[in-house]
């Protein structure tokens, strides 16, 4: 007899094949009709028995199958599963082939090819002997999922499956991957672990104000800035979100400001902190902040080692500071040193603007009452700082060019550069449309770049006048007249461009006690900040206090 695989069919109603060689004992019986390939019906007259020699649990054996239909024309031969359990057997299917049971004993077996289950097939009675393409070497070659899966390369379950239908002479089954997609493979989790996802923690949700606050340090900055600060340290309260953004010298620091926030924040508020969360970092540690927790009776959680997520919040609150910092910087056309101006600035707008869930700002959610905004400008605009009369001398000009770069902390007013000193006005006019100090402007960034002569042109005119013909100084005479201001040398307050009798002035240091200078080193630029710097070292702080 010839050879052919037979198919383990849960959907055929009996056992059928198309090759009269296969069968014995050939019959007629009566007309059954068979549905085969797109809807087509065959009706079959004829049926036959099928001896096949398979695969049993330890030894071959031989199985006989009873009225096997004889199909025309059909080109695969089929185990009926519903045939086989009209006569007391039991077919079970599993990744690893298909065991076909009675009374609870495996009595054959058979393996998955293509994806289809076969019988496994040891050649007919009398050709023992032969050797099957579909018997023993066949049996042989069948290897699991597990092992398909290190043929690839520990490739993933899914790719795997996708690779199936792409390629000839692997065959899985669906089933069997899906158990391999539950089995442990300990060099998989050892070269392609990953992290588990971090999943919404919907069990903490606040219902009040510092019920939970989070902060972080970020840093440390690129750039120091002036006041040599390069770290930010933010707090967060969960329920409002309002923020609080301080720039330290140190990570050290960080516990310090949570201290001093949480103590003003529970005073405007009237609430207690029940919580605050940090990362593992050390700088969230210590006896004194460790102690003050203890006294207020706040817990303090802290997230896993090298797990940032669960401190989500503040973390990306802080990213979200550095990247607008970069931008405020960029349109304002400052120094990178001024970060620390442009985060707290940022961190002001934001206290005055609401999340897309919240209905109102943070700021109102915070104190209770509807912010007002009017005060707001542009960062990094042109601006005019009123000059105060203290500050001042006759003919000086009123108002000082300055660049806008921020809100003070608990004052009505304005920050302000002026000549690279950072200062609060109450008095301030704007141009947002420009931004800078603006042309012509005299300062001392350009000294300190190096350059020689510093753009400029102080003769713009003052209310009453003052300043009209007047001619720029040079770099040498204003610093003549800052010495002059040190030293005491400024007649009287009166601005003279006369210069003192030599003997006068002579005469005048021994009368106050002071140390004659010579006229020739007074009338210099270089003199005078020489005399004023020997001011300073006797201790008289009096003549420094300009500045």
């Amino acid at each position: 007899m010839g050879e052919v695989d037979w198919k383990v069919d849960s959907g055929a109603s009996h056992h059928m094949c198309g090759d009269a060689s296969l069968l014995s004992d050939l019959e007629e019986c009566d007309p059954v009709t068979i549905s085969v390939a797109v809807g087509q019906e065959v009706v079959v007259t004829s049926r036959g028995v099928a001896k096949l020699r398979v695969a049993g649990p330890r030894k071959p054996t031989t199985l006989t199958l009873n009225k096997v239909l004889l199909v025309p024309r059909m080109t695969m031969a089929l185990f009926s599963v519903r045939a086989a359990a009209k006569q007391g057997y039991r077919t079970e299917f599993s990744d690893r082939g298909v065991q076909i049971r009675r009374g609870g004993k495996v009595i054959l077996s058979g393996h998955t090819r293509g994806g289809i289950y076969s019988l496994t097939l040891l050649g007919t009675r009398g050709e023992s002997s032969k050797t099957s393409p579909s018997g023993t070497a066949a049996a042989a070659e069948e290897v699991g999922a597990d092992i398909w899966h290190r043929r690839f390369c520990h490739l993933g379950v899914d790719m795997l499956q996708h690779t199936i239908d792409k390629v000839d002479g692997i065959d899985l089954s669906r089933s069997s991957l899906d158990v391999l997609k539950g089995r442990t493979c300990e060099p998989c989790n050892v070269g392609k672990m990953v992290r588990q996802p971090f999943k919404a923690a919907d069990g903490e949700r606040t219902t009040r104000a510092l019920q939970l606050v989070h902060s972080d340090a970020a840093g440390k900055m690129g750039v120091p800035m002036p006041k040599e600060n390069e770290y930010l340290v933010s707090v967060i309260d969960y329920f409002t979100r309002y923020k609080a953004l301080v720039p330290v010298r140190t990570k050290g620091q960080a516990k310090d400001v949570i201290m001093q926030v949480v103590n003003l924040w529970e005073n405007q508020t009237g609430y207690k902190v029940q919580a605050i969360r940090t990362d593992d970092g050390k700088e969230y540690t210590g006896g004194e902040f460790t102690a003050w927790l203890n006294d207020k009776g706040i817990e303090h959680q802290r997230s896993a080692p090298y797990t940032s997520q669960h401190n989500g919040m503040a973390e990306r609150y802080n990213r979200t500071v550095q990247e607008r910092t970069s931008a405020l910087l960029c349109d304002a056309g400052l120094d990178p040193k001024f970060w620390a101006e442009a985060a707290t600035t940022i961190n002001t707008v934001a206290n005055l603007t609401p999340q897309r869930h919240q209905t109102a700002t943070q700021y109102e959610l915070f104190h209770r009452k509807r912010p007002d905004v009017s005060h707001l400008r542009v960062f990094g605009c042109r601006a005019w700082a009123y000059n105060p009369a203290k500050l001042r001398r006759k003919g000086d000009s009123r108002g000082t060019p300055a660049v806008f770069i921020g809100y003070p902390a608990g004052t009505k007013g304005y920050r302000v550069l002026i000549d690279g000193a950072v200062v609060e006005r109450r008095d301030v006019l704007f141009d947002e449309g420009e931004r800078g100090a603006g042309p012509g402007i005299p300062t001392h960034q350009a000294e300190q770049l190096g350059e020689a002569d510093p753009p400029g042109d102080s003769g713009s005119e003052t209310e009453d006048g003052a300043g009209a013909g007047v001619e720029p100084r040079t770099s040498i005479e204003e610093a003549t007249a800052a010495a002059r201001l040190l030293t005491g040398h400024d007649g009287g307050g009166e601005s003279s461009d006369e210069e003192q009798d030599p003997d006068d002035e002579e005469t005048q240091a021994a009368d106050s006690g002071k140390q004659p200078v010579d006229a020739a080193e007074a009338v210099t630029a270089k003199g005078l900040l020489s005399r004023a710097l020997a001011v300073r070292g006797r201790g008289n702080p009096n003549k420094m206090g300009l500045y």
